[in-house]
C-alpha cells in the first residue's frame, strides 16, 4: 500500500506547459524562423545582385574586345588606309549599299541625340531600319533587311579579312596569287596600294572553290571591261568583309518574341554582296549609341564628336566614342527603379522594373 502512494503522488507531482509558457515559445520559435528567413532573403538578394554585377562586367570586356577588334581594322585593304586610294568595282551585282572607300558609316536612332531621355521597354518591339525611326546620313544606305531595336543606332565597318594573298599575274580571265582559302561568290579586294578594286569570285582552279586556292576567274560575274591597270609588284588580294552592329531580339517573326532579352547582333558580308544573316554577340545589350570623332583640321585627332546624322565627312572619321546599356538577364535584382544617365540624360524606368543595369562606354581609334 505504501508503495503505491508514493507512486500516486510522483504523478501527482509532474505538470505541463502552461498556455502562457507554450506561447512564449512559439513566439520565441517564430522570432528565431523569421531571423533566419530574414537573413536568407538578404543573403539570397545579395547573392543575385552580385551574380548580375559579374554578368554585366563580363559581358562589357566581351562586347568591347569584338567591337573593338573590328573598328581598328576598319579601311584596312591590305597595303595601308582607303584615305589616299581610288576605289574600282567590276561587279554586276547591285552596290547601293557597297561603298567601303567609307570604312565608317552610320545611322542615328531618332531621338537618340546626346540629352534626349532614353525609355526602357522591357517588352519592346523592333523595326526595320527605314527612315521612320533612323536618320539617313548624308550619300549612305542602310542595307535592307536589318530589322533593329528602335531608339538603338547601327554601325557599319568595311575591312578585309586578316589574310591577304600577293598577286602572281593578272590576264583576262582572272588572277593568280599565293594561297588563299577562297569561296565562289566571295568579294574580293586587290589593292596595288594606289587602287583598289572590288570583283567577285566566279571561280577558281575549280568550279566549287574547293580547299585553298591560287586563283580567281572573274570574267563571267564581272565587267572585265572595267579592270584597271594593276602593279603586280605591289598588288595584294584579300576577302571583303563587312560588319553591320545593332540591337535586336531573338525570334522577331514569332509570336511573343518582344518579351525575348534583347542582344547586340552582327551580320557580315555574303556571297553576292548579300548581308548574312544576324548572329547573336552577346544579350543582355538594350542599347547601342554612337558618336563619330572628325578630324577637321587632319592633326590625327578629334575634333568633335558627333551623332551620324551631324558628320560632315565621313572619311575624317579618326574615332568612335561607343556607349552600350547593358542589363540583367533577371528581374528583381534591384529594390528600385535605378537612377542612372545614360546618352546625357536621365534613363527613364517604369516603377515595375528591377532589373541591374550599367551604362558602359568607351573610345576606339581607328588604324591610321
Amino acid at each position: 500500500m505504501h508503495r503505491n502512494k508514493g507512486l500516486h503522488t510522483s504523478f501527482c507531482k509532474q505538470h505541463g506547459l502552461s498556455l502562457i509558457e507554450l506561447m512564449i515559445a512559439s513566439s520565441l520559435g517564430l522570432f528565431l524562423i523569421g531571423g533566419v528567413y530574414q537573413t536568407f532573403q538578404i543573403t539570397r538578394q545579395s547573392t543575385r545582385l552580385l551574380q548580375a554585377e559579374a554578368e554585366i562586367q563580363e559581358n562589357a570586356r566581351f562586347s568591347f574586345s569584338i567591337l573593338s577588334s573590328v573598328i581598328q581594322t576598319a579601311g584596312y585593304f591590305g597595303c595601308k588606309s582607303t584615305q589616299n586610294q581610288r576605289i574600282h568595282s567590276l561587279l554586276k551585282v547591285s552596290t547601293e549599299q557597297l561603298n567601303p572607300a567609307l570604312s565608317v558609316q552610320g545611322w542615328e536612332a531618332k531621338n537618340t541625340h546626346y540629352g534626349d531621355t532614353y525609355q526602357t521597354q522591357a517588352n519592346s518591339g523592333i523595326s526595320s531600319t527605314t527612315i521612320k525611326h533612323w536618320i539617313d546620313s548624308t550619300g549612305l544606305h542602310k542595307d535592307k533587311g536589318i530589322k533593329s531595336k528602335k531608339y538603338s543606332d547601327v554601325l557599319k565597318i568595311w575591312y578585309t579579312k586578316p589574310y591577304h594573298a600577293n598577286l602572281t599575274s593578272v590576264n583576262i580571265a582572272g588572277l593568280s596569287f599565293s594561297p588563299i582559302d577562297l569561296e565562289e561568290g566571295n568579294l574580293i579586294a586587290i589593292n596595288d596600294c594606289q587602287n583598289i578594286q572590288l570583283a567577285q569570285v566566279c571561280a577558281c582552279e575549280d568550279s566549287a572553290c574547293e580547299g585553298v586556292d591560287s586563283q580567281a576567274k572573274l570574267q563571267s560575274c564581272n565587267n572585265i571591261s572595267d579592270l584597271k591597270a594593276i602593279k603586280i609588284s605591289t598588288a595584294k588580294v584579300a576577302i571583303l568583309e563587312q560588319a553591320i552592329f545593332f540591337v535586336s531580339k531573338r525570334g522577331s517573326n514569332k509570336k511573343g518574341y518582344k518579351k525575348n532579352m534583347p542582344a547586340l547582333y552582327v551580320r557580315y558580308l555574303g556571297k553576292g554582296a548579300k548581308p548574312t544573316p544576324k548572329q547573336e554577340i552577346l544579350e543582355g545589350v538594350e542599347s547601342l549609341q554612337v558618336e563619330y570623332g572628325e578630324d577637321i583640321d587632319f592633326n590625327g585627332s578629334a575634333n568633335a564628336y558627333v551623332s551620324a546624322d551631324l558628320v560632315s565627312d565621313w572619311k575624317k572619321i579618326v574615332s568612335l566614342r561607343i556607349s552600350l546599356l547593358l542589363r540583367s538577364s533577371s528581374n528583381n535584382v534591384v529594390k528600385a527603379p535605378q537612377n542612372l544617365m545614360f546618352n546625357g540624360a536621365k534613363l527613364k524606368l517604369s516603377d515595375a522594373d528591377r532589373y541591374l543595369r550599367r551604362v558602359v562606354s568607351t573610345t576606339i581609334a581607328l588604324r591610321n
